[in-house]
This record gives structure tokens, sequence and C-alpha cells, in this order.
């Protein structure tokens, strides 16, 4: 049976570190979606991350200012607060892009993730992982495909990851010209 594919984006998995809070100005464009990965800015506030950013916080999973209109965890342009899973050694659960065949070379590898548009009917996030898996440093590491009936190698498959580009471990120049000196 093929995968359905059913973007979700980092859905935090196996032992819980728990989340923090962490402060969004109303300079951020992106809405916040359930599952968005999320990166920090050089002021300390956090965005929905992009492809490739290299100071990953972690997934969000809450808003203290939850936009019930669009179902959006936090409305594009709104300053607020919203929860994170913040530790290094969370596992999450993500779906491969469509279009990509996974394929069990591909654990151990590398990978960046998409950064899709959440829905505005559910408020789950769209971000995925990049099929395209380097052994070079990305953002996430490919754990195994998940244990699920419904889940098999394949396109949109489900994979068990873990942050790469977590902010508690990068520690080259390039990554902390994007902290800059918010001191985290």
């Amino acid at each position: 049976m093929a995968n359905t594919n059913r973007p979700f984006g980092f859905e935090p998995t196996g032992f819980m570190f728990g989340t923090m809070p962490f402060e969004v100005d109303s300079s951020n464009s992106t809405a916040f979606f359930t599952g968005d990965v999320v990166s920090q800015e050089n002021d300390g506030n956090v965005v929905p991350a992009a492809a490739g950013d290299l100071v990953l916080v972690g997934s969000c999973q809450g808003s203290t200012s939850a936009d019930t209109a669009t179902k959006a965890l936090l409305a594009a342009s709104t300053a607020g607060t919203v929860l994170v899973t913040f530790h290094p050694d969370q596992i999450y659960i993500t779906q491969m892009t469509t279009g990509t065949t996974q394929t069990q070379t591909m654990v151990g590898n590398n990978a960046d993730h998409v950064a899709g548009t959440g829905s505005a009917v559910t408020g789950i996030s769209a971000h995925t992982l990049s099929g395209t898996t380097i052994p070079a440093t990305a953002g996430f590491r490919i754990l195994r495909l998940l244990d699920a009936p419904e889940n098999e190698v394949g396109n949109a498959a489900r994979l068990l990851v873990l942050c790469n580009e977590h902010i508690t471990k990068v520690v080259d120049a390039t990554a902390a010209a994007v902290v800059g000196s918010s001191g985290v």
C-alpha cells in the first residue's frame, strides 16, 4: 500500500523533553503552525525556519496567543510567544518530501527540511524533510523509517530524525554570525 501524502511538520516522539517559551516579534512575516521547524534570529526572537537555516531551535508545539480564526498558532506579523521543543536530543517524526522515494540507504545520512506553508484549516505544518540526502552536515540526521503499519519505504515515507544544527550544538563561525550577540 502506498504511503499517504499528508505533511504534518516535525512531531516530537520518544522521550519528551518538554517545551520552552520563545518570543516572536511583529516583524515576523510568516505564521506559525503546529510542527513548524523554528530558528532563532539575531535579536533572540524565533521565526519559522527556512530551508538551510543554521541555527535551529526545535519544533513549534503551541502558542500563548493562538489565532483561532486562521488555525495558525500565531498569525504572521503578530508579536507573541510560541512553545518550542528545545532539547537537542529530541527525536521527531516527519514526512519525506513527495516525489522522492525514500530508500534504506538514506538512513544515517543528513537532509535539510523543506518549509511548506501550513494549513489554515487544520493548523498543521507543511514542513517536510528534503529528499536530497548528503553525508555532510545538514539540518537533520535520518535515524530510521518509522515502524508503522501504514508506512513503508518509498514516496512520502515517514521517518525518525534528529536535529543536527540545533542552536546548542552549532559552534562554527558561520552559525555564530547568524546567532549574533543575543548570548544564546
